[in-house]
């Protein structure tokens, strides 16, 4: 701090002897020796002394300016106090010191702040899938097969028949919507398969579910049921898609639902099979399309801290510089 109140002075100065002076120090506390600094400013090394003596005193590059004498002439205001100047000088370095560190904190802030702005409008999750394993990839099957649902990542199974399949030969003879994998429903006949996930929602948040059916080993008609519950498992919203036409995927009916918990399940349940054919699920993607609206009691208290937080560093820099002095 004393370093950058030294170049503002030396940049300043109109004195040349107050000049001189404010160089010594610095070029002494760049690491030049002494006699090398006597030498280039043709001044005895008595005198180097003296200047630095008197700028240890208080830290202070004042004790290097000039004030006048009784008599009008002037002398070095070295161990006798600090001039008016010097104090007008220092409230000029003081207000330079605030507002520059007011612009460094906007700057370091001002991203952060930016990020806080756009959660608080868009929700933290917009636009990103809420749902894990979504596309049923995990685990890979590395070839076409069939295998227990039991082994399927990220999601739950209760009840009737289901596999997680790869695609197409030996198994079910359709490749899936997204990806190389899928989930079928209804073997030999079973229905009320249920497949379900929880995720973490935002209170009073709109949430969209999309997936994809089709129907597989047959065309007979098969329907599905997406269900959201809350964490308590009161349901919140469900709607039901039907399929019949064999090997072709077509978009299900999208769930829609507001979010009462922080917490919500999302169920698909087979509730329509047959025993000529089956039903395949993917490509099943949560999006959060309206973000909750804040509190304003939540936007005075933002607002209040931020507020808080700049007095908090002004107050702290004023008594470091008072300190420094």
């Amino acid at each position: 701090m004393q370093r950058a109140h030294l170049q503002r002075q030396l940049e300043f100065s109109e004195d040349v002897r107050v000049y001189r002076r404010t160089l010594a120090i610095l070029e002494y506390d760049a690491g030049i020796p002494i006699v090398r600094i006597a030498e280039n400013m043709n001044v005895d090394r008595s005198s180097l002394h003296r200047w630095m003596g008197a700028f240890c005193e208080s830290l202070s590059p004042c004790n290097l300016l000039e004030t006048p004498r009784n008599g009008g002439s002037t002398t070095s205001s070295l161990y006798r106090g600090t001039h008016a100047v010097c104090n007008c000088r220092q409230r000029v370095q003081k207000t330079f010191v605030l507002k520059e560190d007011l612009r460094k904190f906007v700057m370091r802030t001002r991203t952060s702040w930016i990020l806080t702005t756009l959660f608080i409008a868009f929700g933290s999750d917009a636009g990103a899938s809420m749902i894990l394993n979504g596309g049923f990839e995990l685990p890979s099957l590395g070839s076409p097969n069939r295998v227990a649902i039991t082994t399927l990542s990220d999601w739950q199974s209760s009840g009737g028949f289901m596999l997680l399949e790869r695609g197409v030969n030996g198994t079910s003879g359709i490749a899936a919507f997204e990806g190389q994998q899928f989930v079928s429903f209804g073997h030999s006949g079973a229905s009320n398969d249920r497949l379900f996930q929880t995720f973490n929602t935002v209170i009073g948040g709109i949430y969209t579910v999309d997936f994809h059916l089709a129907s597989i080993q047959g065309s007979a008609l098969q329907r599905m049921r997406a269900s959201a519950f809350d964490s308590l498992n009161n349901l919140i919203a469900f709607t039901d898609s039907s399929v019949t036409q064999q090997n072709a995927w077509v978009a299900g009916t999208s769930l829609i639902f507001t979010a009462v918990t922080s917490s919500t399940r999302l169920e698909f349940q087979h509730t329509l099979a047959a025993d000529v054919a089956n039903v395949a699920l993917d490509n099943v993607v949560v999006n959060l399309t309206t973000a909750a609206v804040p509190e304003p009691s939540s936007l005075s208290i933002l607002f209040t801290g931020f507020a808080g937080i700049i007095v908090s560093c002004f107050v702290r820099r004023n008594r470091s510089l008072v300190t420094s002095r």
